[in-house]
């Protein structure tokens, strides 16, 4: 494995995780993302902290995150699939994001 594939490794593997804590946090216990530190790390500064918004990131995190590790691990297919699932998921986020309706 080169150099560069070492460091998408460990940040696929790095969202890929933080996405699931995402998830998990958002359902089971979401007084852990309230602090302003959590709050910028999950939905930044455009998206409302919403339990719907966490829950649309950490799934977005999870499924880039796993496109990445797919990739690399040769499993092409899988990759295409995680990616054709993510598609939608940035769209919305970006259209949240950027989009914002009228008041």
């Amino acid at each position: 494995m080169s150099f560069l594939q070492s460091i998408v490794f460990v940040l696929a593997v790095f969202l890929v995780t933080f996405g699931l804590f995402a998830l998990i946090a958002a359902w089971a216990s979401p007084g852990l993302l309230d602090s302003p530190f959590m709050r910028k790390l999950v939905t930044g500064n455009r998206l409302a902290p919403t339990r719907a918004n966490q829950t649309l990131m950490g799934a977005w995190a999870m499924l880039i995150g796993g496109y990445f590790l797919l990739s690399i691990g040769g499993y092409r297919t899988l990759s295409y699939i995680a990616f054709a699932i993510w598609l939608p998921l940035a769209f919305i986020v970006l259209r949240r994001s950027f989009w914002s309706a009228p008041a």
